[in-house]
């Protein structure tokens, strides 16, 4: 049946059914307020590698031209569970706070332009003004470099999170110092105390849903005695581009969000 078809017929087509979702802290930001970093960070940032997360420094110029301090940058930061509390070490080293992270959501089980379709285009942040920008595959609901965003990215590689190598849809929220107030973030450690589910709740909506969905249709229906279902449908459908997006209600989603991070207990890449 195709999707027309399924809507006249009044069936919800499920798109959830077959997908699990995985969370994990792909970025996270430390201040270095000194050019040098202190003694053994180096050996430290090497072993990082070798369980599998990425590290970079990042120099921050002043207008003159001389940089004033740096920032250092972890990826796949959470990808086992030595990974957190190595990068933890390395903050007390530095006597400094986090001032960014990334908490990811990788879509699994589901084709990534699929799962973009009716995932990724229908999540949008629930505060502050909103102001698209793209960056090569990705989508950043505001600006990029925003306090509080949200980027969907549909050419992410899940090895670091679940072990396998096929791409995948992946939705990030990113925060920034200041973090909001229900965020207690001391320690890098933290975040693995993160209530992943309650975090997605609070910072995220979905544009439109079966339920609204229906609502219009049936106020239509009133409105108009010689309603035709499948007519209007097709009208509707083509009016606000739905013909595969945006299909997903709010609780069946935020059931299938974890509420804690998916961390392995060693690298595997298949």
């Amino acid at each position: 049946m195709t999707y027309l078809g399924t809507l006249s017929a009044g069936i919800h087509p499920d798109p959830l059914r077959d997908i699990q979702l995985h969370a994990g802290i792909d970025t996270i930001e430390l201040h270095c307020p000194k050019l040098d970093l202190p003694r053994g960070t180096p050996k430290m940032l090497q072993q990082l590698q070798r369980e599998g997360a990425k590290s970079k420094i990042r120099n921050n110029w002043g207008k003159d031209g001389v940089i004033l301090n740096r920032t250092l940058c972890f990826a796949h930061a959470s990808i086992t569970s030595d990974t957190l509390e190595l990068i933890e070490k390395i903050r007390e080293k530095l006597g400094t706070t986090v001032t960014r992270f990334d908490l990811a959501l990788v879509v699994d089980g589901a084709d990534p332009d699929e799962a973009d379709k009716w995932i990724g285009r229908a999540v949008t942040l629930k505060w502050g003004k909103i102001g698209s920008e793209d960056v090569g595959e990705s989508r950043y609901v505001k600006p990029a470099r925003a306090a509080r965003n949200l980027i969907i990215y549909g050419d992410k590689a899940k090895q670091w999170l679940t072990g396998h190598s096929e791409k995948v849809l992946q939705i990030e929220l990113r925060f920034r110092k200041p973090f909001p107030k229900w965020i207690s973030l001391e320690r890098v450690t933290d975040l693995q105390n993160l209530d992943v589910r309650e975090l997605f709740a609070r910072s995220i909506r979905l544009k439109r849903t079966w339920t609204e969905f229906e609502k219009i249709i049936e106020r239509e229906k009133d409105d108009r005695p010689d309603y035709d279902r499948k007519t209007r449908m097709t009208s509707f459908v083509k009016r606000f581009d739905l013909a595969v997006d945006e299909r997903i209600e709010p609780e069946a989603f935020t059931r299938l969000i974890p509420e804690r991070l998916h961390v392995r207990s060693h690298v595997f890449f298949g």
